[in-house]
């Protein structure tokens, strides 16, 4: 028989530690303005909306940071790139939006080194942003 429970956000937020001073924990939970000593990172966006064109490649630049714990971007010169400092792995997440159009695909590359290691593709939907 399989026992039911009721747990709650506070009894979740009890077992998720909020620093790495134990080694038992599972996960660890920070803010995004929180970043582990040692750890590097930058949260990059563009102020305002950026216009693409059809059938052209739109580089899309990054004007602001809400941080940049290792200078590995900079909002004025080349500010399309994030250029890591230190060496290790590294977690890149983007989030773009692309005004309602009934037609046609939505494409997404990411370049490491000038070279396109992953494409992101997806059809227009009738009605619906993408």
């Amino acid at each position: 028989m399989v026992k039911h429970e009721t747990v709650t956000k506070a009894d979740v937020d009890a077992k998720i530690l909020t620093h790495k001073g134990d080694t038992s924990a599972h996960h660890t939970r920070y803010t995004d303005a929180e970043a582990p000593a040692g750890d590097q990172g930058a949260k990059v966006y563009h102020s305002v909306d950026q216009n693409t064109s059809n059938y052209i490649s739109t580089i899309l630049a990054f004007d602001s940071e809400e941080y940049d714990t290792d200078n590995i971007h900079d909002t004025v010169t080349n500010n399309s790139r994030l250029t890591c400092k230190t060496a290790g792995k590294y977690i890149v997440l983007g989030y773009v939006y692309f005004v309602f159009d009934a037609t046609g695909v939505r494409m997404v590359d990411l370049l490491l080194n000038d070279e396109t290691i992953q494409t992101f593709r997806i059809a227009a939907i009738s009605d619906y942003e993408t």
